[in-house]
């Protein structure tokens, strides 16, 4: 997609900046929820301008320096080497806010200012002890997707955009030459990038995905009482609490098969506005969760 290419851009024109004009600013935090392509930005960068890349992802951080560069054991030493080019680098950092601790990276950081352009990959912006500058990557929206496919019918991108969320990773599985039905059928396949997604954000967010698993499942299968959960997943004296976190969560790990567009609070519960029958409707959780595709991800 284009805006890869423009995300790319925009981020050259900060390490240029800071080269050229001695901008204080030498680190970006490369932001967005997963799927919205912020690895595949970095790799777009690299090929096109060049630099080093690093991930965190399923890494202790403790051992992460010696695994980046054999015979650094600590922080200040993979810095102090990487500082040495000349080159003047962009190193991309993927994966920061992954669940590790990462102090001593963070606080030997700051070593490579003046020396290399840093970029943080994350999924949440990060409070840091120095300033940075703040990319963030959005998802994709329906005047996006109709300027690049002309012939698109609106109400089928508007469908689109609602069952992806607007993440790139998903959005891509859709072929523009076929109808939506088509794309549908083709979604909801077992080799689909779309079924792992859903399951892939529970294992990221929790410790026992598993938990909050059996919860989303009652729920798609009829189960919308607080004492249906209850009994459903045998957690009679905890339900409240994981139920609260599955609801923030909500939009982020749960795709439906209509065109849910637009989520509001109310309370200490939450309305959806989907499309149906060529009319915007407004209906509770519980109703609105029968038609989600869990199975999908399980």
């Amino acid at each position: 997609m284009k805006r890869i290419e423009e995300y790319t851009k925009q981020l050259h024109t900060s390490v240029s900046n800071y080269w050229m004009q001695k901008s204080s600013l030498w680190i970006t935090q490369l932001c967005g929820k997963s799927g919205m392509g912020k690895t595949s930005l970095a790799q777009s960068y690299l090929k096109a301008y060049g630099g080093q890349y690093f991930s965190f992802r399923n890494l202790d951080a403790a051992f992460a320096p010696q695994i980046f560069r054999p015979g650094c054991k600590l922080w200040r030493e993979f810095f102090a080497e990487i500082g040495e080019t000349k080159k003047r680098p962009v190193i991309f950092f993927d994966d920061v806010d992954d669940r590790n601790n990462k102090e001593e990276f963070l606080n030997a950081l700051p070593k490579l200012a003046g020396k290399a352009y840093v970029v943080l990959i994350v999924r949440n912006q990060m409070s840091l002890s120095f300033p940075s500058d703040i990319l963030p990557m959005t998802a994709v929206t329906v005047p996006m997707l109709l300027a690049e496919n002309k012939g698109l019918d609106p109400l089928d991108a508007l469908r689109t955009i609602a069952i992806t969320d607007g993440i790139p990773e998903l959005v891509q599985l859709f072929d523009f030459q076929r109808t939506f039905a088509e794309n549908l059928g083709l979604l909801f396949t077992q080799n689909s990038t779309y079924f792992p997604y859903a399951e892939s954000e529970l294992h990221r967010n929790f410790r026992t995905p598993e938990t909050y698993s059996i919860l989303l499942y009652g729920m798609a299968t009829g189960h919308n009482r607080i004492s249906q959960l209850a009994e459903f997943s045998g957690f009679s004296t905890q339900i409240t609490g994981y139920i609260k976190i599955v609801l923030i969560l909500l939009p982020d790990i749960l795709l439906t098969s209509y065109c849910i567009f637009d989520y509001t609070e109310l309370g200490t519960y939450r309305s959806i506005s989907h499309e149906k029958g060529g009319k915007i409707c407004r209906e509770s959780i519980g109703n609105c969760i029968k038609r989600i595709h869990f199975i999908a991800i399980l």
